[in-house]
C-alpha cells in the first residue's frame, strides 16, 4: 500500500518526482520520508521534486521536517 500512497517516478536521469495527495499526517510523514530515502538511493537522483499541490492541508511544521531532511 506504501507504494500506491507515495509513488516515487523518475522523470530523467538523476530527478525523481513525489507527488502527494490528500492528507500528511506522521504515519504518512513517516511513510514519505522512507519512500524518498530508499527510492533516492536505488535511483541515485541528486534532486527531487516534492509536489504538494494534491495537499488538502499544507502543514508547515512538516514542510519543515522534510526540507531538513533534504539538505
Amino acid at each position: 500500500m506504501i507504494d500506491l500512497s507515495t509513488p516515487l517516478l523518475p522523470v530523467r536521469e538523476g530527478v525523481v518526482v513525489l507527488p502527494l495527495v490528500g492528507y500528511s499526517d506522521d504515519k504518512r510523514g513517516e511513510e514519505i520520508v522512507a519512500t524518498l530515502l530508499d527510492g533516492i538511493s536505488q535511483q541515485r537522483s541528486r534532486i527531487v521534486i516534492l509536489d504538494i499541490t494534491g495537499i488538502v492541508t499544507v502543514d508547515t511544521k512538516r514542510i519543515w521536517i522534510y526540507r531538513k531532511r533534504s539538505f
